[in-house]
């Protein structure tokens, strides 16, 4: 399956990559469609699990994870209400467990059930297996190359968020 060629129409944003030079716009704008389909599939994917986005990205975070409600508001970028709220409905759906960390039963550790792992996995699967009927299509040589150019705009929109997610008065 060959993906759909992007037009130039189809980036809102063009004249912003376009200001960026010629020589990465073409991947400026993929990236950016790339993060905005990734909005849009959990958005589909809340209509149709009735999740809501913050619960699967909850979700997709403790697929991958141990950690307890103070880090995973920090990983959501949401208060610790927030988070406590997301992990109540995650709970009552059965989806996520909470445990009391034995060293110090203050604290509680959130633990993806089965169940949460079978949502998660549902709704990428559609997803998961375009990628890797995509990624049949290429060698180890050049599928090397694709993970060092994603690797390395995972981390420079990582730096981005971080950039612009810092409290402005730290910098004073």
């Amino acid at each position: 399956m060959t993906p759909p060629s992007p037009t130039r129409a189809a980036f809102v944003d063009s004249d912003v990559a376009s200001s960026l030079g010629s020589d990465i716009e073409q991947s400026v704008r993929l990236v950016r469609e790339l993060t905005k389909l990734g909005v849009r599939l959990k958005n589909v994917a809340s209509r149709h699990t009735g999740l809501s986005p913050a619960d699967i990205s909850a979700l997709s975070i403790l697929v991958k994870d141990v950690v307890g409600p103070a880090d995973l508001a920090r990983q959501l970028d949401v208060s610790t209400a927030a988070a406590t709220g997301i992990v109540d409905r995650l709970a009552a759906r059965g989806l996520v467990e909470r445990h009391a960390i034995p060293d110090d039963r203050r604290r509680t550790a959130l633990h993806i059930t089965e169940s949460g792992r079978a949502e998660h996995a549902h709704y990428l699967q559609r997803m998961a297996d375009g990628l890797r009927e995509l990624d049949r299509q290429f060698s180890d040589a050049e599928r090397d190359v694709i993970e060092r150019y994603l690797t390395g705009a995972v981390a420079a929109i990582a730096d981005a968020v971080d950039e612009y997610g810092q409290d402005p008065s730290e910098d004073a």
